[in-house]
């Protein structure tokens, strides 16, 4: 069960704590006197805190290249990328033409020199690569430059509509 404390300090600043740890909030008021009209600013933070992982298991990262190691597994997971970009996307994304190609975020992020939490905040539509980044992609996927542009503003058009 998870339960809330809440606490106010003299700054009237409101903060809640809940004995689940992955959860903070601070909740702070504070008067905008600065202004000709009379205002009440509210500021709300929020921080998730992953739990620690238990011990004895692995991340899905870890397992996930233990697998690749493996020829077979492998090959099956290409398979199964491909049948995921062929269930899950109408629309050509970065996200399905790595599928399609049976790559991980990882395996796409190596190829073109770049991290994969980067490569997943470009097929989210979170960063605008640069040219150069464009052209690693194309190459890397074995498409146009044009199809990829495309692919990345289907993405950022998900994101945003």
């Amino acid at each position: 069960m998870t339960q809330i404390i809440r606490s106010r300090s003299a700054s009237s600043v409101l903060t809640e704590s809940s004995t689940c740890p992955e959860v903070v909030r601070r909740i702070s008021t504070s008067d905008a006197s600065t202004t000709s009209s009379p205002s009440t600013v509210l500021r709300f933070e929020a921080a998730v805190i992953h739990p620690r992982q238990r011990e004895g298991w692995r991340d899905i990262h870890t397992r996930a290249a233990e697998l690749e190691q493996n020829p077979g597994r492998a090959r099956a997971l290409v398979r199964a990328r491909q049948r995921l970009a062929e269930t899950l996307f109408t629309e050509t994304t970065l996200s399905a033409l790595r599928l399609r190609k049976g790559m991980s975020q990882a395996e796409l992020a190596r190829r073109i020199g770049s991290s994969q939490s980067r490569l997943s905040r470009i097929e989210a539509g979170l960063d605008d690569p640069r040219r150069s980044t464009l052209l690693k992609l194309s190459e890397a996927l074995g498409e146009t430059l044009d199809v990829v542009s495309r692919a990345i503003g289907a993405g950022q058009g998900e994101q945003n509509g």
